[in-house]
């Protein structure tokens, strides 16, 4: 026979559990559900950035090829001579141009160079692929350190060591 079920079985505190977790699953799934729009709206606005629109066509149709620098021909620009050029030489080395920091630091007068200077000017001929006047540079700079100063000598030591093995290594590796 089909009987009732009695509601006196479940206590408050159970119903006020079930409450909380029927919130926290609705909660939850709401979340999910943001989630997924402001995925599909991200996605949107890149292909949308991806669009050509009529104004950047029209753009890119009057852009003419740039023409190619005679290879041949020198600069007559001047470039701004610096009062403080190892200043500006250490800040350009710190900051990765080492193009720009060797043209400063070959501007330093010979008796300002420091040992750091003298060291950080080879690190940017080797990463300007000099490694030939690198290695005169770090000679020089082992020869004037003596052992009055033992860090600098060894370091550049260490990287003139570093320099010759990674030219072996080029030189074997073009052989093959």
């Amino acid at each position: 026979e089909f009987s009732e079920p009695f509601i006196g079985d479940v206590s408050e505190a159970a119903l006020e559990l079930a409450r909380v977790e029927l919130n926290a699953q609705q909660a939850e799934i709401a979340r999910l559900e943001r989630l997924d729009r402001e995925r599909e709206t991200k996605v949107e606005a890149e292909r949308a950035a991806r669009r050509k629109t009529p104004l950047s066509s029209a753009m890119l149709k009057t852009l003419d090829e740039i023409p190619k620098a005679d290879e041949t021909s020198t600069s007559t620009v001047e470039e701004p001579r610096s009062q403080f050029p190892l200043r500006v030489a250490r800040a350009l080395f710190v900051s990765s141009d080492y193009v720009g920091a060797l043209r400063q630091f070959r501007a330093v007068p010979a008796e300002e160079m420091t040992f750091r200077a003298r060291f950080e000017m080879a690190r940017c001929l080797e990463e300007t692929n000099a490694s030939d006047e690198a290695i005169k540079e770090l000679d020089a700079l082992i020869a004037a350190a003596g052992e009055s100063e033992a860090f600098w000598r060894a370091r550049a030591e260490s990287l003139k060591r570093i320099i010759e093995s990674s030219r072996n290594i080029r030189a074997l590796n073009r052989d093959r």
